[in-house]
């Protein structure tokens, strides 16, 4: 290593040659050839007159030597302890993090921003809210035409249902849930004789991301083949920090297919 330094940094102070020279001793042996080294030709003008002159190239100093490595040394030292403890702290935050996520999921616990989410959601309780088709994507049945209703129905502390009617169709219920201490969102699909149906029950774990007032569902595996799509699903359910609206979003790959909205300043 410091043969390789003392190497690279002859060579940036345009003393190249000489940097030849000390790889032919690397390589050769520490015995100094008294015959003129080819490279001298292209070494700096002082050089070639020596060499014009009959001189051979002069050998570095001894002191110069020493001088280049002790600089070589300082540099790698000081990168090393400038850089490394750093580093050394990232790694060991990052491990602190991944051991509190661990330790959450253990017992269950969900984030500080979900269970506010939950809180949010359960302050509805007991009321019903008008809403509208916001946004549809092109080539997708529209329900423009029909009356939207949401009903908070089911509040406790890990688990939050809410009946979807559009029209007269009461088959869906939205569903926040609890699960091995992560935040899950699920549609419950059923007919009106209350048994479910066959695609029921899909949605996802929220991302980690979100917000008290702003969850994100990517889809799950169970949704991804009950579904037996490519799509990169994604369901959000926003509400503004005054509690005036509420959202229902769908996305595909990254973009709104169709979005939900409601007036919470309007209960039915």
């Amino acid at each position: 290593m410091v043969k390789f330094l003392r190497f690279l940094f002859l060579w940036l102070r345009n003393e190249w040659p000489y940097s030849f020279l000390f790889v032919r001793r690397v390589v050769l042996g520490n015995s100094y050839s008294r015959k003129v080294d080819f490279f001298c030709f292209f070494h700096p003008a002082r050089n070639f007159f020596s060499f014009l002159q009959g001189k051979m190239c002069s050998k570095p100093k001894p002191t110069t030597m020493y001088k280049h490595f002790l600089i070589a040394m300082m540099a790698v030292v000081f990168f090393a302890c400038g850089q490394a403890p750093e580093q050394h702290e990232e790694r060991e935050d990052q491990a602190q993090m991944e051991a509190r996520e661990g330790d959450r999921l253990a017992q269950g616990q969900l984030t500080q921003e979900e269970r506010a989410f939950m809180d949010n959601l359960a302050s509805l309780c007991g009321k019903s809210f008008p809403g509208e088709e916001a946004y549809l994507a092109e080539g997708r049945e529209s329900w423009a035409d029909q009356p939207f209703v949401m009903h908070v129905t089911k509040c406790e502390e890990d688990e939050v249902h809410i009946p979807f009617h559009v029209g007269e169709d009461t088959s869906r219920t939205w569903m926040f849930l609890v699960e091995d201490g992560r935040l899950r969102f699920r549609h419950d699909h059923r007919y009106p004789d209350g048994t479910p149906e066959e695609k029921t029950l899909y949605g996802g774990y929220a991302d980690g991301k979100g917000t008290a007032y702003a969850q994100h569902f990517p889809k799950d595996e169970y949704s991804r083949e009950l579904l037996e799509d490519y799509f990169g699903r994604e369901w959000r359910v926003v509400m503004d920090e005054e509690m005036t609206t509420f959202s229902y979003r769908l996305l595909y790959d990254g973009e709104v297919v169709f979005q939900a909205d409601f007036d919470l300043t309007e209960p039915l």
